[in-house]
C-alpha cells in the first residue's frame, strides 16, 4: 500500500482548491474518531470534502456521495455506505460537537499546504453569537501514526479541540491539548525535495560519489546500497513509492557504484524541478491496488488511468479499507466458528458417553426384575443375592421390594439421561451442520456485504436491530401475558400434593420451599403440621375438622411416614418427626421462603425400612 504523501496532497489540492474556496459550511459529520466529512454549499452547488487522520489510511479528498435513492450500481452503493457514520458512539464526540458549533455557516476562505509537508490548513471565517468575526483553522496533519486533526484559533493560536489529544506522557516533543498553544510539527533535519535548489543536489551527489570512492578504497560496502535508500536518507518530502518512481524515470543503474555523478546531478535536478513546478498531473493506479502515481512517468499495462487525482485517491483508499475490513471480519468469523465448533464437539463427546451406555440401562431393569423374582430367597440383613452365578448388591436396611424399586429408579434415571443425551446429540449435530454451511459461506463470500450477512446469521446477538426487536417483543410479551405467566408460575410452585388417610383425614404435602411456605397460608390454626427433625424436606399438614378433634394415631403415623420419605434422610433409616398445631408455626422471614420456627411440638419415631404403606405408594404415583 502507498501512503498519502506530500505530492498526493499537492495534486488533490490543486484540483479541489478552486471548488472549495468561498463556500459556506452546510454540514459536519464525524464518521469516526479520526474522520470528518464537511459539506459545503454555494449557489454553484454542494461539495463534500473528506478528512481522515487514520494511522494507515490518512488522506484528504473530495467525495461525491450519492443520495439514498441514487444507488443504482454496487460502486455507488459502496460509496454511500462508506461515508456514513460507522462508529456507534455512546455520546457525541466533543471534537465533532465543537466543529459543528463553531463552523456551522462559516465560510472557507483559505486552503494552504505547508510547502513540501503533509500538513494542510483550512481557514474559516466564523461569526459568533454576538456578530464578531474571527478566523478559525482546521489543520490536517497526515503523518502516519502521528496523524491528527487540530482545530485552533488563528489570532490567539489556542487549540480548541483535536481528534487525538497528546499529553506529555505520550510525547515529550509536542503536546496537543485544548487551550494549549498550537505549534507546527517538528521539522526534519533533511532538505525538503520540494524546496531545495540545484546546489543542494550537487552537494548530495558529490557526497554520494565520495562515499562510494572511500568504500572502494577500504574494500568495505558503501553505507547506502540502493538509490531508493539514498533518496530516503538524503531528502525529506518523499516516500518509498516516489523514490522508486524517480529511480525508474531516471533509468539509473542497478548497482549504485556504476553511476555518473555529473549526469545524475543534471538529470535529477530536471526531475525535481518538474516536481516543484508541476501544474498538470496524470493520475494512474496499479490494477492490483499495490500503488498509484499522480505523475504518470512510468505507465504500463498494469495501470489504470483516472480523470482526476481526487477520484483516484478516493477509490484507492476506499477499496483498501474495504479489503482490510473484509479480511479482518473474515478472520474473526472463522475464529468464532472454530471456537463454537470445539465447544459443540466437546459437548457431543460428553453426551455420547451417556447415549452409548445402554448396557447399563438394561442391567438396572434386569437387576430389579431378578430381585422381585427371588424375594422369597432374601433374608433380613442380607447384602448379596446370588442368581445364576450373578451377584446382586442388596441394601440390608431395605426390604426386597425397596431394593427392587431402587434399581428401577436407577433404570428410570438412566433412561431419562439417555433420552436427553440423544436429544442433545441431535441438536449438536444440527448446529454443526449449520456451522459447516457458515464456514463455507465465509470462505466463499465475494465481498464485505455478503460477509456481513453471514455474520448476522452466525451472531444475531451482535445485530443491534434484531436485539432491539427481541427486547421490544419480550416487553410486549410481558405486558400481554403478564397475568397468565404469573398465574402459571405461582401455580407451578404451589401445586400441593393431597390425599386421604385410611381414616379419611385430608393430608397435604409440600415438595419445595414455595409449596412449604404456601402450606401455612391455607392452614387453619388447629391443623397439625409435621416435619422431620433437623433435616431438609417436605412440610406435611393434616386438616383438622371444625370439631377440633385430634387426628387418630394411625393418621399421624401415615403423615409422619410422608414427611420422612419426602425428606433427605437415607433410605431405610429411623428418623424423628416433630408435629404441632399450625398456630404454633410461624414463618421466619419473607426472604427465607419455606423456613419456619415452631413451639409446643411433640415427636414421633418413624422407621423408613418397613414396607411402604399404601398411602405412600399413592403419593409416589401422584409425584
Amino acid at each position: 500500500m502507498q501512503p498519502f504523501d506530500a505530492l498526493s496532497l499537492k495534486a488533490v489540492l490543486q484540483e479541489a482548491k478552486p471548488l472549495l474556496l468561498n463556500k459556506r459550511v452546510d454540514k459536519i459529520s464525524q464518521l469516526g474518531r479520526d474522520e470528518i466529512l464537511i459539506g459545503l454549499r454555494s449557489k454553484s452547488g454542494n461539495i463534500n470534502i473528506f478528512l481522515s487522520a487514520h494511522s494507515t489510511y490518512a488522506r484528504i479528498c473530495l467525495v461525491r456521495i450519492p443520495s439514498s435513492g441514487d444507488k443504482s450500481n454496487s460502486n455507488e452503493r459502496n460509496i454511500f455506505e462508506r461515508y456514513q457514520i460507522k462508529e456507534k458512539f455512546k455520546s457525541q464526540p466533543k471534537f465533532g460537537v465543537i466543529l459543528r458549533k463553531l463552523l456551522y455557516a462559516a465560510t472557507l476562505v483559505g486552503v494552504e499546504q505547508l510547502p513540501g509537508e503533509r500538513v494542510i490548513d483550512f481557514v474559516f471565517s466564523c461569526i459568533d453569537e454576538v456578530g464578531t468575526t474571527s478566523l478559525k483553522v482546521l489543520s490536517a496533519e497526515l503523518m502516519g501514526r502521528h496523524s491528527n486533526l487540530i482545530f485552533w484559533d488563528k489570532e490567539t493560536r489556542l487549540i480548541l479541540c483535536a481528534s487525538h489529544v497528546v499529553t506529555k506522557e505520550m510525547s515529550r516533543r509536542r503536546e496537543i491539548l485544548p487551550k494549549g498553544i498550537y505549534e507546527r510539527p517538528p521539522a526534519v533535519d533533511k532538505p525538503n525535495i520540494f524546496l531545495l535548489d540545484k546546489s543542494v543536489i550537487d552537494e548530495k551527489v558529490d557526497a554520494l560519489a565520495q562515499s562510494i570512492a572511500n568504500a572502494s578504497e577500504s574494500t568495505t560496502a558503501p553505507h547506502t546500497v540502493t538509490f531508493e535508500q539514498w533518496f530516503l536518507s538524503s531528502f525529506s518530502g518523499l516516500g518509498k513509492t516516489l523514490a522508486e518512481e524517480l529511480v525508474r524515470s531516471l533509468n539509473l543503474p542497478t548497482k549504485i557504484e556504476e553511476f555518473d555523478s555529473n549526469s545524475l546531478s543534471d538529470a535529477l535536478w530536471q526531475k525535481i524541478e518538474a516536481l516543484q513546478n508541476m501544474q498538470s498531473f496524470h493520475p494512474h493506479m496499479c490494477k492490483n491496488y499495490s500503488t498509484y502515481s499522480c505523475l504518470g512517468w512510468n505507465k504500463s499495462e498494469d495501470f489504470v488511468e483516472f480523470s482526476a487525482c481526487n477520484d483516484m485517491i478516493e477509490h484507492y483508499y476506499r477499496v483498501l479499507e474495504s479489503k482490510e475490513q473484509f479480511s479482518q471480519l473474515k478472520e474473526r468469523l472463522l475464529f468464532e466458528v472454530r471456537g463454537e465448533r470445539q465447544k459443540l464437539e466437546a459437548r457431543r463427546a460428553q453426551a455420547g458417553e451417556h447415549a452409548l451406555n445402554e448396557e447399563e440401562l438394561s442391567n438396572y431393569k434386569t437387576t430389579g426384575d431378578l430381585i422381585l423374582a427371588h424375594l422369597q430367597e432374601l433374608k433380613p440383613g442380607q447384602e448379596e443375592l446370588l442368581v445364576d452365578e450373578t451377584k446382586i448388591k442388596i441394601n440390608p436396611l431395605l426390604t426386597g421390594v425397596q431394593n427392587a424399586q431402587h434399581y428401577y429408579r436407577l433404570y428410570s434415571k438412566a433412561r431419562a439421561r439417555i433420552s436427553s443425551a440423544s436429544t442433545v446429540l441431535d441438536e449438536i449435530n444440527s448446529r454443526l451442520s449449520f456451522l459447516d454451511k457458515i464456514d463455507h459461506a465465509i470462505k466463499e463470500a465475494p465481498g464485505l456485504s455478503e460477509l456481513i450477512a453471514v455474520k448476522d446469521a452466525l451472531l444475531p446477538k451482535n445485530n443491534s436491530q434484531q436485539r432491539q426487536h427481541q427486547q421490544s417483543s419480550k416487553s410486549g410479551d410481558r405486558n400481554h401475558h403478564k397475568n397468565d405467566r404469573s398465574n402459571n408460575k405461582n401455580s407451578g410452585k404451589r401445586r400441593l400434593l393431597s390425599l386421604n388417610s385410611k381414616d379419611g383425614w385430608k393430608i397435604y404435602a409440600g415438595r419445595n420451599r414455595h409449596e412449604n411456605s404456601h402450606l401455612l397460608t391455607i392452614a387453619n390454626q388447629f391443623d397439625i403440621w409435621l416435619h422431620v427433625l433437623g433435616q431438609s424436606g417436605a412440610h406435611v399438614l393434616i386438616r383438622v375438622p371444625s370439631t377440633k378433634q385430634d387426628p387418630p394415631k394411625s393418621t399421624l403415623q401415615e403423615a409422619a411416614q410422608i414427611a420422612a420419605r419426602l425428606s433427605r434422610v437415607p433410605a431405610g433409616a429411623k428418623v424423628t418427626v416433630v408435629y404441632t398445631q399450625c398456630r404454633y408455626v410461624k414463618s421466619l422471614d419473607k426472604n427465607k421462603i419455606g423456613q419456619v420456627r415452631y413451639e409446643n411440638e411433640k415427636t414421633l419415631l418413624v422407621d423408613t425400612s418397613v414396607e411402604m404403606p399404601d398411602l405412600i405408594k399413592r403419593l409416589y404415583s401422584q409425584n
